[in-house]
């Protein structure tokens, strides 16, 4: 693989157009006849990006199901050049071999929450807006648990590492410690609003669940 580039993924221009994609397109340089990989495809933005810049082929993974939405219509537009992979980009390996690819001429990741995510409140990412306390990237709700099935039933223990090495947050036992006392009073905590409020009866700054 010649380039494999990685970012941090960024607040959205417009509805699929990343911020980063003109520095995106210089350091992956397209080619025509050249294979490359959208590992995060979401809005499809890098992708399309990618295709009208060369007469390539992108071979699109996403684990989100959305993602398919967005590359039927992009599929519609370069037909034979943009293909879609329903999985983690963990799982590169196994998509190349899904796709009949050995070897590609370069690898986009742009990891973490996009804006589109976040600005959906049915998916829970965010307490900004009142939603269910999800925040699965894969939405497919038998094979994954939601975030409200941890937090009603995670550890004392469990619970503070992962929100002390996950979240980074230092007061992680003192939340807690909030957490476990509202499971104990048979306060369901099933929205991010629920959440939200509790965190902040014991931490002023909300951190853990922007």
């Amino acid at each position: 693989m010649e380039n494999i580039i990685g970012f941090l993924k960024v607040e959205l221009m417009d509805s699929h157009r990343p911020v980063l994609l003109n520095e995106m397109l210089e350091l992956l340089s397209p080619k025509d006849g050249a294979v490359y990989v959208d590992a995060t495809f979401g809005g499809g933005g890098y992708s399309r990006g990618i295709l009208e810049r060369a007469k390539c082929t992108v071979l699109a993974i996403d684990q989100d199901p959305i993602a398919s939405e967005f590359y039927q219509s992009l599929h519609s537009q370069f037909p034979g050049r943009v293909h879609f992979f329903l999985s983690k980009f963990s799982r590169l390996r196994e998509a190349l071999q899904h796709f009949d690819h050995n070897q590609v001429d370069g690898v986009v990741f742009d990891v973490g929450v996009s804006s589109m995510q976040l600005s959906d409140p049915d998916r829970g990412f965010s307490f900004m807006k009142e939603g269910p306390l999800d925040m699965r990237m894969d939405m497919l709700r038998s094979q994954s648990k939601s975030a409200a099935t941890f937090v009603n039933s995670l550890s004392e223990k469990d619970m503070a590492d992962v929100i002390f090495y996950y979240g980074g947050e230092r007061l992680s036992r003192r939340v807690t410690r909030a957490i476990i006392s509202a499971r104990e009073s048979n306060n369901k905590i099933r929205n991010t609003s629920d959440l939200a409020k509790i965190i902040r009866s014991v931490v002023p700054a909300v951190r853990q669940i922007q």
